[in-house]
C-alpha cells in the first residue's frame, strides 16, 4: 500500500508538522519591549527554556501616489530563542506592528499537543507577570504541514496530485487537481456562543530543484465579542476548550484533504 508514496517524506518523519504557532491577539501596544530581556536573566523565569532575547524592529510601507516611504521603528518587538542541537527549537514573541500587538509562541519540534498548549500558557503567563493587565480581543492556532517528494529516490515514481489528496475532499475543487503545482487557499467564517471564528487553509506544491514541495497551512482564529484580560483568559474553561477545538479542527482538515494512505504515513489515523 505504502510502494506508491515511497517518495513521499513527511518534514519531521513520524509526522508532517513543521512549525506549530500560538498566538494572543491584544488590545493594545507591548509596552517598552526591551524590557522583557530580565525574564531571561532571572535565574528560573525563563532561562531554562530559551538562551537568547534579542530587540525586534518594525517595517512601515506607506504609498502616497508615486512616493513609496519606508520608515523604520525600533524597539517594537521582543523574541526569545531557545535551541537544541545548536538549532532554534522555538520562538517566543512580543510584536507591535502597525495595526496589531500580539504575543506568539512558536515549536518546530513539535511532539505533543498537550504539552505544546501548557507551554505556551506557561510562557503567556510569565510574559503577564511582566506586563499584568494586558487585554486580549482574539487568538489563535496555526499548523504548518510539509511534504517534500524526492525525485531522486532510487523507488522512484512519478508525481501525481491524487496520490497525496484527496480528490473526494469538500475543501479541494476538481480544478485543484489539474496542475502539478499550484498555489490555494480557501477562507470561511462561523459564529459559535457569541464568539466568531475564521479558518483559512493554503496549499502550495512548488517544484525545487530535485524535489517537489508541498505545503500545507491551517489557521484557525476566534474573535472575541468584548476583549478580555490574560490572566481571566488563560485561566477558563472556554480558551482551553477553543485550543482543543481549533487542534481537531486542524487534524479533521488535514484527515479530509489528504488520502487515507498519507494520513497512515503522518500517524494521525
Amino acid at each position: 500500500m505504502d510502494a506508491p508514496l515511497a517518495n513521499l517524506k513527511p518534514i519531521s518523519g513520524s509526522h508532517s508538522i513543521k512549525e506549530a504557532v500560538l498566538t494572543l491577539f491584544l488590545a493594545s501596544k507591548i509596552i517598552r519591549p526591551n524590557e522583557y530581556e530580565h525574564l531571561i536573566t532571572e535565574k528560573g523565569v525563563l532561562d531554562e527554556d530559551f538562551q537568547h532575547f534579542e530587540v525586534l524592529n518594525a517595517t512601515h510601507i506607506k504609498v502616497e501616489g508615486i512616493n513609496v516611504n519606508i520608515q523604520q521603528e525600533g524597539n517594537a518587538g521582543f523574541k526569545f530563542t531557545g535551541f537544541n542541537k545548536g538549532k532554534p527549537d522555538k520562538l517566543l514573541r512580543g510584536m507591535n506592528e502597525e495595526n496589531r500587538f500580539f504575543y506568539s509562541f512558536h515549536l518546530f519540534n513539535y511532539k505533543n499537543w498537550q504539552v505544546f498548549k501548557d507551554d505556551f500558557i506557561k510562557y503567556i503567563r510569565i510574559l503577564d507577570s511582566h506586563q499584568p493587565g494586558t487585554y486580549v480581543q482574539a487568538y489563535s492556532l496555526t499548523y504548518l504541514d510539509e511534504f517534500i517528494w524526492d525525485n531522486n529516490s532510487e523507488k522512484s515514481n512519478e508525481y501525481s496530485t491524487e496520490l497525496v489528496f484527496n480528490r473526494d475532499s469538500d475543501f479541494l475543487p476538481a480544478h485543484f487537481f489539474e496542475p502539478e503545482n499550484i498555489i490555494y487557499a480557501v477562507d470561511s467564517e462561523s459564529i459559535e456562543n457569541n464568539n466568531r471564528y475564521s479558518s483559512r487553509i493554503d496549499i502550495a506544491i512548488t517544484d525545487k530543484i530535485l524535489a517537489k514541495n508541498i505545503a500545507i497551512s491551517h489557521n484557525q482564529t476566534v474573535m472575541l465579542p468584548s476583549v478580555i484580560e490574560i490572566n481571566k483568559l488563560i485561566e477558563s474553561v472556554e480558551f482551553s476548550s477553543d485550543l482543543d477545538s481549533a487542534h481537531d479542527k486542524n487534524k479533521s482538515i488535514l484527515k479530509s484533504i489528504l488520502t487515507e494512505e498519507v494520513c497512515r504515513k503522518i500517524n494521525i489515523i
